[in-house]
């Protein structure tokens, strides 16, 4: 939930509890992830070719690091 809906419904609402679902949870976490990939990515001088090839496994294998360590084979 963003900062400023979450003080409004504080406001509005000082009795309520707050509750985050598992969906919203996991999307916050994938957003994030793919935020943290993206700015490392960008790192990389996509000249050089051993940056070239970190940059492209990197956007290759992104769903890797979202999966369940006893799925990866």
């Amino acid at each position: 939930m963003n900062a400023p809906y979450g003080s409004l419904i504080k406001e509005v609402f000082s009795n309520a509890d707050t509750i985050i679902d598992r969906f919203h949870l996991s999307q916050l976490v994938t957003r994030s992830l793919n935020q943290t990939r993206i700015k490392l990515m960008n790192r990389y001088d996509t000249s050089n070719s051993e940056d070239k090839k970190i940059y492209r496994k990197l956007k290759a294998y992104w769903k890797l690091l979202l999966k369940n360590k006893t799925d990866l084979s």
